[in-house]
């Protein structure tokens, strides 16, 4: 059911990402890998060759997930999915800062809400 369907997998550079993309494409899925850490994004969608592809992504930044989207579309021609896998640990508990906690907020929370919103529009 998935063979040909296409997906974005925020994070999918991590080690638990590389492991969910290389699932989904084993499965017939096209998929983005978007992080922001380029060398195990581009070495994965290498190795998985077609039906893969890899997109620097800073997902704080909205201009750069709508870029992600539009690339996502564009190359596999529609878009089914989205695994929003990016996170950050910033947590040194109350050693933490107000900026360490918003900093945080802004990827674990609120960039994969706005990650959604700007799939679901496709």
């Amino acid at each position: 059911g998935l063979d040909g369907r296409s997906a974005i997998v925020t994070g999918g550079s991590t080690l638990i990402g590389r492991a969910v993309v290389r699932e989904l494409h084993r499965h017939g899925m096209l998929v983005t890998i978007a992080d922001n850490d380029e060398a195990p994004g581009e070495a994965l969608a290498a190795d998985l060759g077609e039906g893969a592809l890899f997109r620097h992504t800073d997902i704080t930044v909205d201009d750069e997930i709508a870029a992600l989207v539009a690339e996502a579309v564009d190359r596999f021609g529609r878009l089914d999915g989205l695994v929003n896998l990016a996170c950050t640990y910033l947590d040194d508990g109350f050693g933490s800062s107000r900026a360490d906690w918003l900093a945080a907020l802004d990827v674990n929370v609120v960039s994969s809400a706005m990650t959604a919103k700007a799939a679901i529009r496709t």
